[in-house]
């Protein structure tokens, strides 16, 4: 409710340009991303849109990277769609945003912005590759050496973030989507399934080598990565773009002012109607001409790498 509120408000001071609305809708959407209680993916949307409201004229990266810590917490079968790529943009754009966000934001040093910008990246990737593309994560490794933990992990954030549709009744009174459970028990048992997760990512993060379960890697742990070579990570969105340097001595960051979504987007499509001409010109039968057909044409969300919307 709180974050269908927000969205109403931001739809408001959309048409009208009324500050209270857009204030409220910012407050709503902190509010939604706060609720323990919530699916993470509920949780995840409402902390991005926080921050998508005022990111220009205000520090709300903290809400960002709450999200991006969130990401570990949402459920495989949200990113098992038909299109992938869409499930990209909506899990790994909040990575993008919070890395933006932690280079932009005040304070601290210029290594110590980079390291945090890396790390809410690094974040969004794990998520992507170990999820949707089912690689190797921490909780194949916590089925290895914990396989009676990993399994109530798995069941556990299955049900936390379980459709939050389950929990408003169909019809009046105080009976639940048919569950035939009064709505205040659904959501007593919905509080106390967040208080179990919660003690139960203390319990495997007290176990030795898990002490950054579902978590970004750290500033130590970073630099590792870079053990076979140089690696540079680019982050492009409308808040800045950036270049990540990562060495085996530490992170820098180098900012990319001039490189903007529409034209890393102008690129790729023009990258691909050269490629799809070389194809059609290659395949063309000897003596006739054949117009290639358009490739069509690439919408990207603002992130890096770019997927489209």
């Amino acid at each position: 409710m709180l974050s269908n509120l927000g969205g109403a408000l931001r739809r408001r001071f959309e048409r009208t340009g009324t500050l209270e609305d857009l204030d409220a809708a910012v407050s709503r959407c902190l509010e939604a991303s706060k609720v323990e209680a919530a699916a993470p993916s509920l949780r995840v949307q409402a902390g991005v849109a926080a921050a998508d409201l005022l990111a220009q004229t205000g520090d709300l990266g903290p809400a960002a990277e709450a999200a991006v810590r969130l990401l570990p917490q949402v459920a495989p079968r949200r990113l098992e769609r038909r299109d992938q790529q869409h499930a990209v943009g909506r899990f790994t754009g909040p990575a993008g945003m919070a890395a933006a966000l932690a280079l932009a934001a005040p304070g601290g040093t210029a290594i110590s912005q980079a390291a945090r910008a890396l790390g809410l990246l690094e974040a969004g990737r794990a998520v992507l590759l170990s999820q949707a593309l089912e690689t190797r994560s921490d909780l194949t490794d916590l089925h290895v050496h914990h396989p009676g933990l990993a399994r109530r992990f798995a069941e556990l954030r299955e049900r936390l973030d379980a459709p939050a549709s389950t929990m408003v009744p169909t019809k009046a009174g105080d009976r639940a989507g048919g569950l035939g459970l009064p709505q205040d028990r659904l959501v007593r048992d919905r509080q106390r399934l967040a208080e179990e997760f919660a003690a139960l990512l203390a319990e495997i993060r007290n176990l030795d080598g898990f002490s950054s379960f579902a978590l970004p890697p750290t500033t130590d742990e970073l630099p590792t990565q870079a053990s076979q070579g140089r690696v540079v990570v680019l982050n492009i969105s409308r808040f800045r773009s950036d270049a990540l340097l990562l060495t085996d001595e530490g992170i820098t960051s180098l900012e990319l002012p001039h490189l903007t979504p529409n034209k890393v987007i102008d690129r790729i499509n023009a990258f691909r109607r050269a490629l799809h001409l070389a194809v059609s010109e290659r395949t063309r039968p000897s003596g006739r001409r054949r117009r290639p057909r358009s490739s069509g044409s690439f919408s990207g969300c603002g992130t890096w790498p770019p997927v489209p919307c």
